[in-house]
């Protein structure tokens, strides 16, 4: 044996001071409380029923108008302490009697000293059943000296008994609140993040987490109800974890209390709460703010705003002092290694919602893109003159001259025998039909009256109309656009004879534009969360296809004119006036759309 002499090591009571810095969240360092409140009402826990005996309350109260006389105080009426016992908590710093407990969060035995980090003082009054309360006061500076021998705390002491209104529990103030800290508290960033950090436990019945904003009630926390919103759902519970070991073995874990994982992707709607790892009933971080998990995948998966849950690993994983990840060995290896196998099934999910939302989104798309054909057509008819009437009954307009019997071939439908016919207008007299436009719209098709032979004895709601004829009232013929999610349609090209695939067609009374055509594709803007956006080069693409089709569909009713340059002109001149009507679209998400229908 040497003569080595054995030195024990020195550390300095600053040293907290410095892991209080950890807590650079004002909430994280209130939720240290709230979570010392909900470990105290583990002893009136059911845990098969997970209910509580008694009514628990736990009060969060802000009083004050300023920093210099603002204060924080956490309040419970759970099991308390007797003076020992608060003694213990100053003192024993890293050596909680709590971590022998499996359901208590805390292990460090650190949490008391949370206060540092926003504060100078903190006072505790606790009081066990059939005991008077008692209280102790800690002082930030108290501990900014070399020698742990300096410290010299004051032990707790019997208090008024008015000081402390239940029969059991404990009161937390905090006073001397920083400036800077003190101005970042806000009552309801508070509650949603209780609710965040306790959502399961605030699941329970029986107990009742309430914030006070200078004596007045503010709010009640709850639990998140995921049931509220439609979604696809991955879950699946756990216990056995594997992960790679050295030289190709396979290290399994099993796991005595199954962890269970719950991930849900809402139908539509981001409601800002991405999936969370939670131990012990407590959320320890959003999985995408792990920096010990390592994934290709963090912000595509986990950090989109329709993918939310938890995972709950119980106590398998040891969490970091500040709590808000994990260590780093081979059972955090292998829950994370789980988690990057499940993220192409929860890709799938996200895929499938978005195929449903996004047809939703279109089909808002398309009803605008109708209204600004409908507007198209009536200013068509403003400069020719044409009228669009068509009857929805079964009366007959009477042409000029006529004896009432002939029928007027015109959008709609050639035969109008049947006059309440299914059909919605097809623009090209080939099926029964009212004649209207896409939903309710006016008609987008202009008719092929010439100016001055308005059926006489007939009310027209054309914008435009210029006769004093009365008579049925009528409504106007259109057809619909529709962004179809198919292959396009192939056809023989008449300049080259290949075979090409076409961007629309005229299908009926639809004009039917391929999503799927390249051309299409090609001008889809994406935002960060994978929402299709509305861009110029889209709207020109839409503008261009209407117009092809609702020009050929005018000729062919008006006559073809002879070919000169004028036709181009015209054409250009359509295309135009529809991406002007469109222009407001551009930047949209696709699902913002028909928000206000």
């Amino acid at each position: 044996m040497n003569n080595a002499e054995l030195i024990s090591p020195h550390i300095s009571p600053r040293i907290l001071g410095n892991i209080a810095s950890l807590y650079n969240d004002t909430n994280r360092v209130f939720m240290e409380y709230i979570d010392n409140s909900i470990d105290s009402a583990e002893n009136f826990l059911n845990q098969d029923e997970e209910i509580y005996s008694k009514s628990i309350d736990i009060k969060v109260e802000y009083a004050g108008s300023n920093y210099g006389n603002g204060k924080i105080t956490i309040t419970d009426n759970c099991t308390g302490m007797d003076s020992s016992g608060l003694l213990r908590i100053i003192k024993e710093i890293g050596n909680s009697d709590k971590k022998e407990q499996p359901w208590t969060n805390g292990q460090f035995g650190y949490g008391i000293y949370s206060f540092m980090a926003i504060c100078k003082d903190i006072e505790i009054i606790s009081k066990v059943e059939n005991n008077p309360p008692q209280i102790v006061k800690l002082n930030r500076d108290i501990l900014n000296t070399d020698h742990i021998e300096d410290v010299k705390f004051i032990p707790p002491i019997e208090c008024e008994r008015h000081l402390f209104e239940y029969k059991s529990g404990t009161k937390v103030t905090l006073t001397n609140i920083k400036n800077t800290y003190w101005r970042d508290i806000d009552l309801s960033k508070l509650q949603s993040e209780i609710e965040k950090h306790f959502e399961l436990l605030l699941s329970r019945a029986n107990i009742n987490v309430s914030l006070i904003s200078n004596g007045n009630p503010f709010a009640r926390c709850g639990s998140f109800n995921y049931d509220s919103f439609t979604g696809e759902i991955y879950s699946d519970f756990l216990n056995e974890l594997k992960v790679p070991g050295r030289g190709g073995a396979i290290k399994t874990f099993n796991i005595s209390n199954p962890l269970k994982v719950f991930i849900k992707i809402t139908d539509g709607e981001d409601i800002n709460k991405r999936p969370v790892i939670i131990t012990k009933g407590r959320r320890i971080a959003e999985i995408k703010d792990l920096r010990s998990f390592k994934s290709e995948n963090k912000q595509v998966i986990w950090n989109h705003p329709n993918v939310t849950g938890y995972i709950d690993i119980q106590d398998f994983l040891d969490p970091t002092i500040a709590r808000n990840d994990f260590r780093n060995n081979d059972k955090s290896k292998a829950l994370f290694s789980y988690l990057i196998d499940i993220e192409s099934l929860i890709q799938d999910l996200i895929e499938k919602i978005n195929k449903a939302d996004e047809e939703r989104h279109y089909h808002h798309l398309e009803n605008e893109l109708n209204k600004a054909l409908s507007s198209l057509a009536k200013l068509d008819t403003k400069i020719l003159k044409y009228r669009t009437d068509i009857i929805t009954g079964n009366e007959i307009p009477l042409v000029d001259g006529a004896s009432g019997q002939e029928l007027v071939e015109g959008f709609g439908g050639k035969d109008r025998n049947e006059g309440q016919g299914g059909g919605s207008g097809n623009g090209i007299g080939e099926n029964e039909g009212e004649g209207i436009g896409p939903d309710g719209e006016s008609g987008n098709i202009p008719a092929d009256n010439s100016p001055g032979d308005a059926p006489k004895n007939q009310e027209s709601d054309n914008p435009y109309e210029d006769s004093s004829s009365k008579g049925r009232k009528t409504r106007k013929s259109g057809f619909n656009v529709r962004i179809v999610d198919r292959p396009p349609n192939k056809i023989k090209s008449p300049r080259t004879g290949e075979i090409i695939e076409q961007r629309s067609i005229l299908s009926g009374d639809t004009i039917e534009i391929f999503k799927q055509h390249p051309d299409f594709q090609n001008r889809i803007q994406k935002s960060r969360t994978k929402s299709h956006k509305i861009g110029q080069r889209m709207l020109t693409y839409l503008s261009g296809e209407m117009t092809v089709h609702y020009k050929d569909m005018f000729h062919n009713k008006m006559g073809q004119p002879e070919y000169d340059k004028w036709m181009f002109v015209d054409l250009t001149d359509s295309i135009y006036q529809l991406e002007k009507m469109l222009s407001p679209l551009i930047g949209e998400n696709l699902s913002d759309l028909g928000e206000n229908d």
